[in-house]
């Protein structure tokens, strides 16, 4: 990781660890609320969205797929333990992870495509 003389190597950090900690949080909720609570799983899928946007913002592209991806792997077992009263939700859940991929990737492209612009307007 590159260390900047303003410290940037601790705050990009402590970004990782409030990333991991969202997403530790959200997937304990997943994991110990009842499975016919269907409402509250929608929701917190919803939450997902959050670390996935703030991994892209903070360390672009390679960080919110990469990220997007370990809420997949993480969030992904708890689709086939819910019951679903319907095919619509499950569909839903499982819209969520391609749609966390997609936001992952383009926010991320977004981030570092400005970053080169800037970098090359320093230059």
């Amino acid at each position: 990781m590159h260390v900047s003389p303003t410290g940037e190597a601790p705050v990009k950090r402590w970004w990782l660890l409030s990333i991991l900690a969202m997403i530790a949080t959200i997937s304990l909720l997943h994991y110990v609320t009842n499975v016919t609570q269907q409402a509250e799983h929608i929701l917190y899928a919803k939450f997902y969205y959050i670390p996935v946007t703030i991994a892209a913002l903070i360390y672009g592209m390679r960080g919110g797929f990469l990220t997007a991806i370990l809420v997949s792997v993480i969030y992904g077992p708890s689709l086939f333990l819910q019951r679903h009263e319907s095919n619509a939700l499950l569909l839903d859940s499982m819209l969520d992870l391609l749609l966390l991929l997609g936001v992952g990737m383009i926010v991320g492209v977004t981030v570092d495509r400005e970053r080169q612009e800037h970098y090359k307007a320093q230059q």
